[in-house]
């Protein structure tokens, strides 16, 4: 087992990668981290994230080219190209970062509050460069690694799958919140033994069978599921028996 499985098989998929480091964020590198122009432009004497972005983004792109170098030996380099472009842009990054929370923990000056920059995905993916380059300066290399795995191993399953794809996993859920329907739940199982498994996931609304999907690994499998019924009930317009709808309670809902 090499040092990024390690990193992986150690996260939980239902924890907050940001856990990790929240608990540095008074520390003065970490400040700065959370600092936007705009409430450095305020404050004399008070530095921006804006160099530690610019390094944060060269230690994100090494951690992940050197992952998707060990992990993928078989794909060749424009497809790892495309990979790593898909996982690094600022807007997924800025995406991550929103439903972590990060937002209330950035600093910004009086007109970025009234524009609602808390919630700009351009500066959220910022700050999470600017982040790494802080854990990088302040913990060094294995615990930037730990965060930015812990943060991107989802994101770098599924654009492996099929470089370019969407997330059908989150676009299901946020239009169903949406809409104020129930969220699905998903069941899954897997054969095979464990060095090539297939894993079978089936998506619910309630009571009801939405989508199915299969795949080499359980987050791909449940992209699939995701996929079919976003494109069932949301592009083709599939009404949902909301006299079922209701009913999650027997089932996981992630």
């Amino acid at each position: 087992m090499n040092d990024f499985e390690e990193l992986i098989t150690t996260n939980s998929a239902e924890t907050n990668p940001f856990d990790l480091i929240f608990r540095f964020f008074k520390e003065p590198i970490f400040v700065q981290a959370l600092t936007h122009a705009s409430y450095a432009a305020e404050h004399l004497g008070t530095e921006s994230y804006e160099r530690l972005e610019f390094f944060g983004d060269s230690i994100l792109g090494y951690v992940v080219s050197e992952y998707l170098f060990q992990r993928y030996s078989r794909k060749p380099e424009g497809e790892l190209a495309k990979i790593k472009s898909q996982v690094v842009a600022t807007k997924n990054l800025g995406v991550l970062a929103e439903r972590c929370g990060v937002g209330i923990h950035i600093l910004l000056g009086t007109g970025e509050i009234a524009q609602n920059g808390r919630n700009k995905l351009s500066t959220l993916g910022d700050v999470v460069e600017a982040l790494i380059a802080a854990t990088y300066i302040s913990k060094g290399i294995e615990l930037t690694k730990t965060f930015i795995m812990n943060l991107l191993q989802e994101s770098i399953e599924l654009a492996a799958v099929a470089p370019g794809s969407q997330n059908f996993k989150s676009q299901l859920q946020e239009s169903l919140a949406a809409l104020k329907l129930p969220l699905p739940s998903y069941v899954s199982y897997s054969t095979g033994q464990d060095h090539e498994k297939t894993y079978y996931v089936t998506v619910y609304i309630g009571d009801k069978v939405y989508g199915y999907g299969e795949g080499s690994n359980k987050k791909a499998a449940e992209q699939l599921a995701a996929q079919q019924a976003y494109e069932k009930l949301i592009l083709n317009n599939t009404a949902i028996d909301l006299s079922a709808a209701g009913k999650t309670e027997d089932r996981e809902v992630k």
